[in-house]
């Protein structure tokens, strides 16, 4: 940790001078003397980014470690996309359901009110006919 021109070793408490060395990946505050980030492994100093460079490593750690995470993420990221597809069909297939259920509780409501109407008619056609017998025979 910083504390005014000198930095306290968090693994042996030793009180450094100097400024710290704040790694460009993590951000964390290494003793100024460190070379590779402590936390990441991050080249700190020019001689380790060199070194780094020459060992076949030409991209930053903190981006390999990204990368390596990614298939994980992508796998994590499939199965939550496939879940919640899964979920979205579930409602729709519902939803048809409910509209099929109320679609067959809309034709048995018109059957009834057919029914009824046609009963009606025919007690009207009945007594219609009854009042003109009764009409002609007086």
């Amino acid at each position: 940790m910083t504390n005014g021109g000198t930095i306290d070793c968090p693994n042996c408490g030793i009180i450094q001078v100097g400024e710290p060395k704040v790694c460009p990946a993590c951000s964390h505050e290494n003793i100024y003397n460190t070379e590779i980030c402590v936390v990441c492994g991050e080249p700190l100093t020019i001689v380790s980014q060199i070194i780094v460079m020459h060992s076949g490593s030409r991209q930053p750690f903190r981006l390999k470690q990204v990368r390596s995470q990614a298939s994980a993420l992508k796998e994590r990221e499939e199965f939550a996309s496939q879940h919640r597809m899964k979920t979205l069909q579930e409602i729709d297939r519902r939803r048809e359901q409910n509209l099929a259920e109320a679609q067959e509780a809309q034709k048995a409501h018109q059957r009834r009110v057919s029914t009824i109407m046609l009963v009606i008619a025919g007690l009207f056609i009945i007594s219609i006919a009854l009042f003109v017998a009764i009409f002609l025979l007086r």
